[in-house]
């Protein structure tokens, strides 16, 4: 999933538990389990060139944290106060991913092992795939959904 629908569930976590670091616990819990469900983009990084991969994984990261800032700016600007828990949510909600991307970048052992281990697991634990067109719908259906939870 994109960092932008699980920075949308982080953002709600953060606005419903008050606690700091209790939100980015179950921010990052959330990852995974929205990891699991079926979205589309499990290709996006399938590069076989180094260069190409590192260069268009940039590229979608790039993008889609400055999708999780405009969210994180327009829901603190018409709906919610920002707050350390929101903050930490966010993060929590993303990490993930980021650790997966500095895997990517560096082979680093641990990272590997969290990625191959606990990432990779939640991404399989269902077997289904989806095509990207299907998945983005998911994606976007997911995002209002938990827009809608922030803003109400």
């Amino acid at each position: 999933m994109f960092l932008t629908v699980h920075a949308s569930a982080g953002i709600y976590i953060g606005t419903v538990i008050t606690n700091p670091w209790l939100a980015f616990i179950l921010a990052i819990i959330s990852h995974l389990i929205l990891d699991a469900v079926p979205h589309g983009d499990e290709n996006i990084g399938k590069e076989t060139d180094r260069k190409k991969k590192i260069i268009k994984l940039s590229i979608i990261a790039f993008v889609d944290t400055l999708g999780v800032v405009i969210l994180y700016y327009f829901l603190t600007s018409y709906f919610i106060t920002p707050s350390p828990a929101i903050i930490l949510g966010i993060i929590g909600s993303i990490m993930p991913d980021y650790l997966w991307g500095v895997y990517e970048l560096t082979k680093n052992k641990i990272l590997g092992w969290i990625s191959i281990h606990i990432l990779s697991y939640f991404h399989n634990i269902l077997h289904t795939r989806v095509s990207l067109p299907v998945g983005m719908l998911i994606q976007a259906l997911t995002l209002l959904f938990f827009i809608t939870l922030v803003i109400l």
